[in-house]
């Protein structure tokens, strides 16, 4: 932990930062999705993606989608957050990868001019980011749902003819 250093993403960086994120996740994410999510920007022609290293391996990163809105007919820069990972040995708050992660970026939105970031984060990261990150509650908003067709739900659970479940 004495050698890690925050800094913003460069070119080269993707592949292991994409690992990264499927050895997090457990997910197989291709190169050319990443590069599709975060280089194809609209504002900007570099993704806003602030990486922990240590020894010249990412361990961490605060990745961001960066967009504009329009408000009261002001053209408004955001971000909004979608990939944070931290490497398993590298999380916990006595290390604070994800606080200086967090603070390199707000660093980098405050000199590119972006005047918001939103987000809608898990419940562990809502609340290490209320304690620790400066998060606010902007609106409170309702997830509803409504199961469209009960065919597939009762598929899985009920051995049903084959002719009820057309």
């Amino acid at each position: 932990m004495e050698n890690l250093m925050i800094e913003a993403y460069k070119e080269g960086d993707e592949t292991e930062l994409n690992n990264l994120f499927n050895n997090v996740f457990k997910i197989n994410r291709s190169l050319k999705e990443w590069e599709w999510k975060f280089l194809e920007c609209p504002i900007i022609s570099r993704p806003f993606i602030i990486l922990a290293k240590e020894g010249g391996k990412i361990v961490g990163g605060y990745s961001c989608i960066a967009c504009y809105c329009k408000y009261m007919g002001n053209i408004i820069k955001m971000v909004q957050p979608v990939d944070t990972m931290i490497d398993k040995e590298y999380r916990g708050l006595t290390k604070r990868v994800l606080v200086q992660l967090f603070s390199k970026l707000e660093e980098a939105l405050r000199t590119n001019g972006i005047d918001l970031g939103f987000g809608f984060p898990n419940r562990g990261s809502y609340y290490v980011g209320k304690r620790f990150l400066k998060y606010m509650d902007l609106i409170k908003i309702e997830s509803l749902f409504k199961r469209l067709s009960w065919r597939l739900a009762l598929k899985r659970r009920v051995n049903l003819p084959f002719w009820l479940m057309l």
